[in-house]
């Protein structure tokens, strides 16, 4: 895995990779193009050289739509906030698609559906943006897989299969009300969840101090099993992950909020563990359990343990 202190990405850094991908090759490049309004996420800057570096292949930038309103809540709306932010084929001679088609992967929880164009194309470059993310801790390689590879239905089925299960007596310490990041339980006389409204992050299940809550799966081992069903049927996949403008909150909000770390530079390499696991080590994991109260490697060692494509 090669690591750079620069936040500059240049085609010299991915030289030594020249060689994974055959001529004339589609290779589909999965990034987040941000939010409308966001000024943090990654800039079409950064993809440019990773698209220099493929003009002997046949690259094409994919993202899917949101589970939520905003600027990339269907495939019409996010072109446009894409093209806003800098990303379309007159810009960067690269086409760039958004697809809620899919093809069913099926995994240990779910039938994963994964956007067809990703499935259905056999190299792939993963560019990823590293920040902060209020429901998974951290978003890198693998929830950029995970969430960014799947349907919108895929997507709150995911959130969903996490939500929190009262199994025992609550003690009123409010420990998971002041921790919920939808603000959805209320502890007064008793435990109060709204599910309705809950994102299935599990921060209530892992910080109660008294074992109350529980989930039937964690949305750690649903991303690591949704970054696993997006990857298969690939031959190589190349990743990159930028650490910069590292941000308390995902590209997905308008406004990402405050800078949670100092710039680390850009991490290259064919491992989705490695490069997350490296990316969490450089920042301090730390960090993130401080400024979200999870435990980013939860996520990297679930999808450590995800089967041998």
């Amino acid at each position: 895995m090669f690591h750079t202190k620069e936040n500059i990405l240049t085609k010299e850094m991915l030289e030594p990779y020249k060689d994974l991908f055959p001529k004339g090759a589609k290779v589909a490049i999965k990034m987040h193009m941000g939010e409308e309004n966001n000024k943090t996420c990654l800039r079409a800057e950064d993809v440019k050289p990773v698209i220099e570096f493929l003009k002997e292949q046949e690259p094409f930038i994919i993202d899917t739509p949101v589970a939520y309103k905003g600027g990339r809540h269907n495939c019409e709306v996010y072109l446009k906030t894409a093209k806003d932010n800098g990303f379309s084929k007159e810009s960067l001679n690269c086409p760039v698609i958004i697809s809620g088609d899919y093809q069913i992967v099926k995994t240990k929880h779910m039938d994963f559906e994964v956007c067809k164009e990703m499935y259905e194309t056999e190299y792939m470059v993963v560019l990823s943006h590293v920040k902060g993310h209020d429901c998974t801790g951290i978003g890198g390689a693998i929830k950029n897989l995970s969430m960014g590879g799947a349907t919108v239905k895929s997507k709150k089925e995911m959130h969903s299969l996490g939500k929190p299960i009262i199994k025992g007596e609550c003690k009123l310490c409010k420990t998971c009300e002041e921790y919920c990041c939808s603000n959805c339980i209320k502890v007064d006389k008793e435990l109060n969840i709204d599910l309705d409204n809950c994102w299935g992050c599990g921060v209530c299940v892992e910080t109660c101090p008294h074992n109350v809550l529980t989930y039937n799966v964690s949305m750690d081992e649903l991303l690591a099993e949704g970054a696993w069903a997006s990857i298969q049927n690939k031959k190589v996949i190349l990743y990159i992950n930028m650490i910069k403008r590292v941000t308390l909150l995902c590209d997905c909000h308008s406004n990402s909020g405050k800078i949670i770390s100092e710039d680390k530079g850009i991490l290259i390499g064919t491992d989705p563990v490695k490069i997350d696991r490296e990316s969490i080590k450089l920042i301090g994991k730390e960090i993130f359990i401080k400024e979200h109260h999870k435990d980013p490697e939860r996520q990297v060692d679930f999808m450590a343990k995800q089967p041998s494509s």
